[in-house]
């Protein structure tokens, strides 16, 4: 769940995100404050800064579970409720077609659960590429191909391609790849005001598909409305 919104002076914006993740006999608790503060690079042309500070709560119990190897000695120490720190920063260059950003969600190592090799390993820090442009191809239809580059030391570059369309700036659908990985879809609406329902589905294209079917999201988002104002945004999905 998150929850942002800019300030008085629409320069600087604060946000909330709130996370609960489990994977087999592991759970996380993320809670991250939020900061941005927008830069007027010329006209047309915006630069957003963001930092995020918060905690992250990780617990481990190896009695839940079925494992290869039970008696292995990594599985035999539990974690309750381990508190670690996390802090992030991000650069976002904008303007109404267009956008590209960089990020690192943590830059402190901590411990997270691997559900491949079923231990805990030491996390490495991840930088993030984003990269977006918006075609009006009618007055109701846009295109938005968009391509985000993951990058974890020690493990291959992720890339995933996407293209969406939005009609009658009210309904959106889309589809993603990401480079022998996974494949998915997108397909959701705008109503009301400010409301955005959604619906989802990533399949993998690797051997976990002889276990996994896919994985199926819900979307709903609002966006409050700003006084006199309108927030354009190429991310229109």
């Amino acid at each position: 769940m998150g929850v942002h919104s800019p300030l008085r002076n629409e320069k600087i914006g604060i946000g909330l995100n709130l996370q609960s993740d489990k994977i087999g006999p592991a759970s996380e608790f993320y809670a991250d404050v939020n900061f941005s503060y927008t830069l007027q690079m010329s006209t047309t042309v915006k630069l957003g800064l963001g930092l995020k500070a918060g905690a992250k709560i990780f617990n481990v119990d190896f009695s839940k579970g079925t494992f290869e190897n039970p008696g292995a000695d990594p599985l035999n120490v539990n974690i309750d409720n381990k508190l670690s720190t996390v802090i992030g920063a991000g650069a976002y260059l904008y303007s109404d077609s267009w956008y590209v950003g960089l990020s690192v969600p943590d830059f402190i190592k901590n411990k997270y659960y691997d559900d491949v090799e079923e231990a805990v390993a030491d996390e490495e820090i991840q930088y993030y590429l984003i990269g977006g442009y918006v075609f009006e191809v009618s007055p109701s239809l846009k295109f938005k191909p968009a391509v985000l580059a993951k990058y974890l030391h020690g493990f291959p570059l992720v890339v995933d391609v996407s293209a969406n369309f939005l009609i009658l700036d009210q309904f959106a659908v889309g589809a993603s790849y990401r480079y022998e990985d996974a494949v998915s879809a997108l397909a959701g609406f705008h109503f009301l005001q400010g409301f955005f329902a959604g619906y989802s589905y990533d399949y993998t294209l690797t051997d976990l598909s002889d276990y996994n079917s896919g994985t199926h999201e819900i979307i709903l988002r609002y966006t409050l409305p700003l006084k006199n104002k309108r927030i354009n945004s190429p991310r229109f999905s």
